[in-house]
């Protein structure tokens, strides 16, 4: 398939695919129990088809009395962006595109510009319906989601022959739920809740009423578009690990838990293209303190870059994961921030606020992390050397886990003027903040590194032997061609084995442009 420019990091397609086919099998094992399940079978079992050009798609006349002009505009603006990058992949199977784009920041961008769109229209619909809304609420809501939610849904976000819904999928989920928070949930006319028990019931409350009719349509609605499982993510497992959190635990500052988890996030993305590899779902297990609940990380994701797992115990997530599900489940974007699954509007941000929103962020990615590294070292052990035979020669290893996001930053440092980086004016571009990736080429680690008075010598075979006064040595391996890309983990690891400071990693920075200038 043809190259983009846009990708926010290399990533093999066939490892994409691979994962997304895995989870799709799971899925089509499913028992076909309510509609959501139902909707997700249907799409993991839908026929691949070839992408064909598509000819111009505009909103209902009717949006504008809804909405109004300037929304109506908009809308119609990105749904022209889509068509351009439709008519470019024309030809291409839908379901290889689902593994190409993953990751392609224009995609991206254009996806997180859609949701916008849908919650200003959401905004401007309730404002104009407001009366209707609070004398009809549940009337009016069905008969605009038979209308015009309907519509876009159909004509424009999910077509058998084009690739739309990589873009306006996930949004499209978000309209229709968004109408149900404004006017049922947030006012209180109904809640869910869960029954703790051998088996946790969720249960509706409320004292709302309508003809039969139209509650069976809305409790349809409340199932296709997964409310229970977000109900679940925040009673069951984020409120009270945010009460463990505030109460139990000694966090850092929130400035740093925030650089913490950027250097967590570019770690996770660069071992994607190792542990992804592996359909092994499970394996980075992790519990939930003082409870019995347990998250499992996993690189499988409708919108971001990996999925946490949520379940009651160990043994339930055993049984459920065979079949690719969970009790709800978590979702990672590229730039760190975590939502609740299904609906990728409500972020732990907007749920919680900002501080709490960064606590959780943190603990979660950070139990992540620890357990990924562990699997990406073992991968790749090559880079790392092994037990020395030389008394003289002992290194003090670090524990996998070992905490080295503080380097993130002197990372990026280095790389604002490296030469052939031209992702910081597409990335800046963007209409959301992109984390670029802190990684370089051993040649360019290699030259700061000797600025930082560091010498390499041959160890054995391939090895090499980084030494510095009064530091512990590092040996290297040499075993990935003549100059190959370094992890930014496996930098902090060395930094730090190497006791260099910051402002001694500043002043070899400064005297490489120098000697480049």
């Amino acid at each position: 398939m043809d190259s983009t420019q846009t990708r926010l990091f290399d990533s093999s397609a066939e490892v994409v695919r691979k994962r997304v086919d895995d989870f799709a099998d799971r899925v089509k094992r499913l028992p076909a129990t309510d509609i959501g399940i139902q909707y997700a079978k249907s799409v993991a079992t839908a026929e691949d088809r070839l992408v064909q050009v598509q000819g111009e798609k505009l909103l209902p006349r009717d949006y504008v009395e809804l909405a109004g002009i300037a929304l109506r505009d908009e809308g119609n603006s990105l749904i022209e962006e889509t068509r351009q990058i439709n008519n470019r992949y024309a030809g291409k199977s839908i379901h290889d595109l689902e593994a190409w784009l993953f990751g392609d920041l224009e995609v991206i961008d254009l996806s997180y510009r859609v949701l916008d769109w849908v919650e200003r229209s959401v905004d401007a619909i309730c404002y104009k319906l407001r009366r209707k809304f609070k004398d009809e609420p549940l009337s009016t809501y069905l008969g605009l989601y038979s209308s015009l939610i309907h519509y876009i849904d159909t004509k424009i976000a999910h077509g058998v022959d084009d690739m739309y819904a990589l873009v306006w999928g996930t949004s499209l989920d978000a309209f229709p739920f968004l109408f149900i928070d404004r006017l049922f949930l947030q006012p209180r006319l109904f809640y869910g809740e869960f029954r703790r028990g051998q088996d946790p019931e969720f249960v509706l409350k409320g004292d709302f009423t309508g003809a039969n009719k139209e509650i069976f349509a809305l409790n349809q609605h409340l199932t296709l578009y997964g409310y229970s499982s977000t109900v679940y993510a925040r009673q069951e497992v984020l409120e009270p690990l945010l009460i463990h959190l505030k109460t139990e635990e000694k966090l850092p500052c929130q400035e740093e838990m925030r650089l913490k988890i950027q250097g967590y996030v570019n770690d996770l993305l660069e071992a994607f293209p190792y542990i992804a590899k592996s359909t092994r779902v499970g394996k980075h297990l992790f519990r939930l303190p003082g409870r019995e609940n347990v998250a499992a990380f996993d690189f499988t994701a409708t919108r971001g870059f990996a999925r946490i797992f949520l379940s009651d115990s160990e043994d339930r997530f055993a049984r459920e994961i065979l079949l690719g599900k969970g009790q709800s489940f978590l979702e990672i974007s590229f730039e760190g921030e975590i939502s609740i699954y299904p609906q990728f509007w409500m972020t732990l941000k907007r749920v919680f606020g900002g501080e709490d929103a960064t606590m959780l962020t943190y603990w979660l990615i950070k139990q992540s992390h620890e357990l990924v590294l562990a699997s990406y070292l073992k991968i790749n052990a090559a880079y790392m050397a092994p037990a020395p035979t030389n008394q003289d020669e002992v290194v003090e290893e670090l524990p996998v886990g070992a905490d080295c996001a503080e380097y993130t930053e002197w990372m990026r440092e280095a790389l604002v003027d490296e030469p052939g980086d031209d992702a910081e004016g597409e990335i800046a571009s963007l209409s959301y903040p992109i984390t670029q990736l802190p990684q370089m080429r051993r040649s360019r680690l290699f030259k700061l590194l000797e600025n930082c008075g560091v010498s390499i010598a041959q160890g054995k075979g391939s090895e090499l032997k980084l030494l510095r006064k009064d530091a512990h040595p590092f040996r290297l391996g040499c075993h990935y061609g003549p100059n190959p890309t370094v992890p930014s983990f496996l930098i902090a690891l060395i930094l730090k084995r190497l006791q260099i400071t910051r402002n001694e990693w500043q002043q070899a920075i400064a005297e490489l442009r120098i000697a480049g200038s």
